[in-house]
């Protein structure tokens, strides 16, 4: 299939110079959009989410913590930057879970 012809059909209009039967029909089978996701699959994603952000917030602060120099120990560089990871995975389950 030509790139272009493919880009026209995703539109749903009739490639100039292929009739009907020349076309490749698709079929494709989409999820219901009625399926239910468990509360436990739910909670579990809450969760990975609240962990990746909270993740990422101690990785930004260790990050700005190595480039600032804001104190002088690499021991109090990782409890601080543990510590802020650690508030805002909390802050985000929390305000995660409250859309619920």
């Amino acid at each position: 299939m030509q790139p272009e012809t493919h880009f026209a059909t995703s539109f749903g209009e009739q490639p100039i110079g292929i009739s009907q039967e020349q076309r490749p029909q698709s079929v494709s089978k989409s999820k219901s959009a009625n399926s239910k996701t468990n509360p436990r699959e739910a909670k579990f994603d809450t969760v990975l989410t609240a962990i990746v952000v909270g993740g990422t917030g101690q990785f930004v602060t260790f990050i700005f913590g190595l480039v600032t120099e804001f104190m002088p120990s690499m021991f109090d560089k990782v409890l601080l930057s543990s510590f802020i990871g650690l508030c805002i995975g909390l802050i985000a389950y929390v305000l995660m879970k409250g859309k619920d």
